[in-house]
């Protein structure tokens, strides 16, 4: 190979990496890392984690992850976690492919719950099921997880936030 060749080559392998350089810059971190500088519970509210372990089974399958019927701001990615504080109540998490999957879920004040998303085979898509899953299991799970700030949601009506008893 001429000098010529491998400098053009060089730059051409620098030039390809810097995008994945400036990506793990902006990586806010996994849940290892992120985890103990969460900020507090305020009283009456509990957190619920949201999270779906790396992987390429049915990895184009990104639903909207929905609580009680509204938005969370966070989509079922895999290898992703966000997590939201609700008051202390009962909810149903769920998400939507060919057709909504969906479980129930008890929030307790300062407490945390896991909701942990996995891919099953449908008729003509995957479904994403949600399942609450022991601190546990999910805790080791989660580990390497990546922090996804959910987006805001939008023109959320005025109760959203309120729980279903």
């Amino acid at each position: 190979m001429t000098a010529k060749l491998r400098t053009f080559a060089l730059a051409f392998l620098v030039a390809a990496a810097l995008p994945a350089t400036v990506a793990w810059a902006d990586d806010t971190g996994t849940y290892a890392t992120r985890h103990a500088s969460e900020p507090a519970l305020a009283p009456g509210m509990g957190r619920i984690y949201l999270y779906r372990e790396g992987g390429l089974m049915g990895a184009a399958l990104q639903p909207t992850i929905m609580l009680n019927g509204e938005s969370t701001g966070g989509r079922a990615k895999p290898g992703d976690y966000f997590y939201i504080d609700r008051p202390a109540g009962t909810y149903e998490i769920s998400t939507t492919t060919e057709k909504k999957e969906a479980v129930p879920l008890t929030v307790e004040d300062g407490k945390s719950v896991y909701v942990k998303f996995t891919v099953s085979m449908g008729f003509f898509a995957g479904h994403v099921n949600p399942e609450v899953t022991d601190a546990a299991v999910a805790v080791p799970e989660i580990q390497d997880c990546d922090w996804h700030e959910p987006k805001p949601v939008e023109s959320a009506p005025a109760d959203a936030a309120k729980p279903s008893n």
